[in-house]
């Protein structure tokens, strides 16, 4: 019976939500230059992103928000689905920024992205990533593995962005399903008798 028990809460973890926290140090750029962030959430299986806790001593500047398949706004939540999602808004960049992220889903061949880019978006900042200006990467692969990847500065100086992987959060239809299990255990343990 422990046994049972133990293998349904298993279960319900792996289809755990993976939570990222993440924190770029921005103090490189002159004070207050403009620029967008960028985020990007493309292809693979069906999945979200969600943006938590976003936090800078920068100014946005919700004016310019210009979105693809995302909702909400920054400073708040903001959630991309990983059909060609984009969610870019205008900020004068401070010394840091830090965020939440969040995957649920299953996203196997997902790709989400940030990039730094200038005024004109036509360049990044803080990456030598030169073709696609990505500052920060989180690859999904097909068995639902996330690798984050950052890169380094222009000058080849290590990147300035840090993630840390945080607890995982259950998905609500896994929790149901691991109470489910376990009412129909009791049930049927008191049936047996």
């Amino acid at each position: 019976m422990s046994k049972l028990i133990t293998l349904l809460f298993l279960a319900a973890s792996l289809q755990a939500a993976s939570v990222f926290s993440v924190a770029i140090n921005t103090s490189s750029l002159p004070a207050a230059t403009p620029g967008y962030l960028d985020f990007l959430f493309n292809g693979g299986g069906p999945a979200s992103a969600s943006i938590t806790g976003f936090a800078t001593n920068g100014i946005l500047n919700p004016a310019s928000i210009s979105t693809t398949a995302a909702t909400g706004t920054l400073p708040g939540a903001v959630s991309l689905s990983n059909s060609n999602a984009e969610y870019l808004e205008g900020i004068a960049f401070g010394t840091s920024i830090s965020f939440n992220l969040q995957f649920s889903g299953t996203g196997s061949g997902s790709v989400f992205t940030l990039s730094l880019l200038n005024a004109t978006q036509d360049g990044a900042f803080l990456t030598n990533n030169v073709n696609d200006g990505f500052l920060l990467e989180f690859d999904i692969d097909t068995n639902g593995i996330i690798t984050p990847i950052t890169f380094p500065t222009t000058s080849g100086a290590p990147s300035v962005v840090s993630v840390v992987s945080a607890a995982a959060v259950p998905e609500p239809a896994s929790c149901l399903a691991a109470v489910l299990g376990l009412l129909g255990i009791a049930v049927a343990k008191k049936r047996i008798k």
